[in-house]
């Protein structure tokens, strides 16, 4: 994965799901291949399918698609926790959505699972500045 594979957002004055969806679509550059109803129709498709939520307040959103260029991985620390993101998700103070391109090599994507199984890892994710996230998240998976 390459450094600019990875985005990370702190303190962003998103406040519900749908902003935080529409604020994804803005900041992962696949407008040319996906329009923004193609991409929140299948975002909420995967959620029906099961819990996104991995940790407390932690949740990971994920888009698959063939015509995106690379996989990509967006981090989101909302300024303030965001109420209410579904029935079964009642608080996210943490977004880490994944977007994989059809047939990429998984290898990033299981370190990253392996990271965040680890709950020192995501309170890091939760508290720390945006240069000590960068740090963390890149130095793990960016060559």
């Amino acid at each position: 994965m390459r450094n600019d594979d990875v985005s990370i957002y702190l303190g962003e004055p998103l406040a519900d799901k749908q902003t935080v969806l529409e604020f994804l679509y803005d900041h992962c550059d696949i407008d040319d291949y996906v329009s923004q109803q193609i991409f929140l129709e299948n975002l909420e498709e995967r959620e029906k399918q099961g819990s996104i939520e991995i940790a407390e307040g932690v949740i990971l959103p994920h888009f698959e698609y063939k015509a995106l260029t690379r996989t990509k991985i967006i981090i989101i620390r909302p300024l303030q926790s965001i109420k209410s993101w579904s029935s079964n998700i009642s608080k996210v103070d943490l977004v880490i959505a994944l977007l994989y391109k059809t047939g990429d090599s998984l290898n990033e994507i299981k370190l990253l699972m392996q990271m965040l199984a680890n709950d020192s890892f995501i309170e890091n994710l939760k508290k720390k500045d945006v240069e000590v996230v960068s740090q963390i998240i890149r130095s793990k998976l960016c060559k």
